[in-house]
């Protein structure tokens, strides 16, 4: 699960998305573990990407509302345009709650990331006691 590889994995997407201030942590090099950020730039940037999501829900919202009012033929929207604007919608709820949740609760999972990590290097190494079928 946590191989060196897999963190390898983990630590190339924090870094990426660290340096652009969208996931509030760091990486850890030394230690193999994420460490919660506390900036300006993070919270700004931050800040910024809720008001884009906010701004996108109301803006499918009020699309969709005007694509049920009738008209002529010509006016109404075609059923693959009104697909797009309900899963959008839809999509735009979760991943408004995983951004809040990341810099709500960003020590929270540090600490959760750091215990998974430790708990499963205990657990590998009770595993390599030796072969069992011997």
């Amino acid at each position: 699960m946590f191989e060196p590889r897999v963190l390898n994995e983990i630590r190339k997407i924090v870094t990426c998305l660290g340096r652009r201030f969208i996931l509030p942590f760091k990486w850890d090099n030394s230690k193999g573990l994420l460490l919660p950020i506390e900036s300006n730039v993070q919270k700004t940037v931050s800040k910024i990407v809720f008001l884009h999501f906010i701004i996108h829900i109301i803006y499918t919202s009020v699309s969709l509302l005007t694509a049920r009012k009738s008209g002529p033929e010509g006016e109404r929207m075609k059923p693959a345009h009104l697909f797009f604007l309900v899963v959008m919608w839809a999509h735009y709820f979760p991943c408004f709650e995983t951004q809040c949740s990341l810099n709500k609760r960003k020590f929270q999972m540090a600490i959760f990331f750091k215990e998974v990590v430790t708990s499963f290097q205990k657990f590998k190494s009770k595993l390599s006691l030796g072969p069992i079928f011997s």
